[in-house]
């Protein structure tokens, strides 16, 4: 039992490393979708400044660029999100588990403990049985002497 808490331990730090690395990378992610976004602002402000000439095809291209990229980061902080969700589930499972594992050793403790002060009750009668019939046998032998049937 003892050796099942470990492991159960063991694979809930191992889900939680995993949620750390996961909730690190989504917070990256986040960092650098605001930042594409402060990018495509950017230009964007720029090419409302600039005359039509070849320089706002080039910064068109940019924004289109930056606005698939933006679109990708979106897609991998929902898959972020998504996996973060199913390792808080797994953690809540485990910790579910871990919980009942728990009342389960409280009560084969207590099943324990009471076997045991049942067991010292018995050796405690057997030793006062012995006792009672010892006392017997040396009450009928004094009465009856080597007749007595003990």
């Amino acid at each position: 039992m003892e050796q099942e808490k470990l492991i159960q331990q063991h694979e809930l730090v191992e889900i939680i490393n995993e949620y750390e690395k996961i909730s690190s990378r989504n917070n990256a992610l986040r960092i650098e979708l605001e930042n594409t976004r402060k990018k495509a602002q950017s230009i964007l402000d720029s090419l409302n400044r600039i005359k039509l000439n070849g320089s706002e095809v080039s910064a068109a291209k940019q924004v289109v660029f930056l606005e698939e990229k933006n679109e990708a980061l979106q897609r991998q902080e929902a898959f972020a999100l998504k996996q973060y969700n199913i390792v808080l589930e797994e953690k809540s499972s485990l910790l579910e588990a871990l919980n009942r594992q728990e009342n389960k050793n409280v009560i084969l403790e207590a099943e324990n403990r009471s076997l045991k002060q049942s067991l010292e009750a018995a050796q405690v009668l057997q030793v006062n049985t012995l006792e009672v019939k010892d006392l017997i046998k040396k009450t009928c032998q004094k009465k009856f002497g080597n007749y007595c049937c003990f």
